[in-house]
């Protein structure tokens, strides 16, 4: 199976890579912030790369109050636009949207995008933007974060994946007390005692983790939300191969 990527949407000039050359584009975004104390965790597809592999752009964290502490800033807005405006001075084109500073760097002749995040407690929050998504899943991370919330507003929750976690909801439906960023504890509240991190990796694992009739209400559920997208793929296996018949029986298997 072939699975088509395009580059970044920020940018109109980047284009997607291979998974290999993560380490380069990890050195290039770590070497423009030296010297500012800032880490950067790797989200996403890019946390765990298989050479080979293409993304269309790679995802990474910093941490928002020490953004906010570095810069002086005094809101995490003011912040975010101290970190575009640090990074263009050293040569880099940028952009920003909510709470990501887009950067286009350089990658052999041509430019990939990166998207740094900055969000509250990006330490345990990447830990849920890590995914173990098996091979030939249509779903991706955005499809894991959709099930998360969907299924967190049953058990009368809220699921901000970007702003700390989970919260309980209040009498109007809205964000209540902040409840937990632990990625173990988040699974028990969801998915009951026998639930961990693992059970959070993929849209497979949490449909695995719940009877097979609850199952299928929450992935058709989820499906029916305009935000749900599955991956576009073709398929360039060979009838009667072996390939094509693992294939077939992994998806037919769904």
């Amino acid at each position: 199976m072939k699975i088509l990527f395009e580059g970044g949407n920020m940018f109109p000039d980047v284009t997607a890579f291979d998974h290999k050359d993560i380490p380069e584009i990890l050195k290039t975004i770590n070497k423009t912030l030296e010297g500012t104390g800032l880490k950067t965790i790797i989200v996403g597809s890019g946390a765990t790369p298989s050479a080979g592999k293409r993304s269309g752009d790679a995802d990474f964290f910093i941490d928002e109050q020490d953004v906010i502490d570095y810069f002086k800033a005094k809101d995490a807005k003011t912040a975010r636009k101290s970190l575009s405006d640090y990074i263009s001075k050293r040569g880099l084109s940028t952009a920003q949207s909510g709470k990501a500073v887009y950067v286009r760097i350089p990658l052999g002749n041509e430019f990939v995008q990166v998207d740094l995040n900055v969000v509250e407690d990006a330490e345990k929050m990447s830990k849920f933007h890590i995914h173990a998504i098996p091979d030939n899943s249509p779903y991706k991370g955005v499809n894991k974060q959709l099930m998360i919330a969907i299924y967190a507003k049953e058990k009368g929750y809220m699921w901000s994946a970007w702003q700390r976690g989970l919260f309980t909801r209040n009498a109007e439906g809205k964000k209540g007390d902040f409840v937990s960023n632990d990625i173990d504890e988040v699974a028990k509240i969801l998915f009951g005692p026998k639930a961990d991190s693992h059970t959070l990796g993929s849209v497979e694992s949490m449909l695995n983790a719940l009877p097979q009739n609850k199952a299928n209400e929450l992935l058709q559920k989820a499906k029916a939300d305009p935000n749900w997208k599955e991956v576009v793929a073709t398929e360039s296996f060979q009838l009667g191969t072996n390939q094509w018949f693992r294939f077939m029986m992994d998806r037919l298997s769904r």
